[in-house]
């Protein structure tokens, strides 16, 4: 029983992680949320734990639980809730 009840809830995990962010860049869900099935952001403003402020150009940004977004700018990566993080520029 024990056996049956991890597979379960391994296959739910693999199924749930599928129904996620595609990682290139752009918020393409299975589901299709928000409305339309691409944001191409060109720039993100972060604001850090400590305060500063860090913006610059996207190169890569993607979404973990519709909670989180982690952007890279300038080759770092930041992860910051929405509250701290705004992406803005072309969206199509």
């Amino acid at each position: 029983m024990k056996k049956k009840l991890a597979m379960v809830g391994l296959l739910v995990t693999v199924i749930m992680c599928g129904c996620g962010n595609s990682g290139d860049g752009t918020n393409s869900t299975i589901f299709g949320t928000l409305g339309s099935n691409e944001y191409n952001f060109t720039s993100a403003i972060i604001k850090l734990p400590d305060g500063d402020i860090i913006s610059g150009d996207v190169s890569k940004w993607s979404t973990y639980n519709n909670v989180m977004v982690q952007v890279t700018i300038d080759g770092t990566t930041y992860m910051a809730d929405y509250e701290n993080c705004v992406l803005y520029g072309d969206t199509q």
